[in-house]
């Protein structure tokens, strides 16, 4: 696969990406803000807000120069997440 094809890949799985700091691994893939952020409040849910796992994890947005394209990270990424309506956290 050529660099060019590479990066075509990439910015067809969508306009966020959610990162890994510790293990420089993405993790997820997502068209929408919404759609990130349920996904890390699902994390936050499975692991706790406090835990490594989830204070490791930071939101990109590649629609936008690299400058501006850091939504959030760690507990910033975490109260983005929780803040979200009431409606979208399903009561199980």
């Amino acid at each position: 696969m050529s660099a060019s094809e590479h990066a075509t890949d990439w910015a067809q799985r969508g306009d966020y990406q959610l990162w890994d700091i510790d293990s420089q691994n993405a993790v997820g893939f997502y068209e929408t803000l919404g759609a990130a952020l349920r996904d890390v409040a699902e994390t936050i849910d499975l692991y706790g807000a406090e835990s490594p796992e989830v204070l490791a994890l930071v939101l990109i947005r590649l629609d936008v120069p690299p400058a501006e394209g850091r939504v959030a990270a760690g507990a910033a990424l975490v109260r983005k997440a929780l803040e979200r309506p009431a409606a979208a956290h399903p009561v199980v």
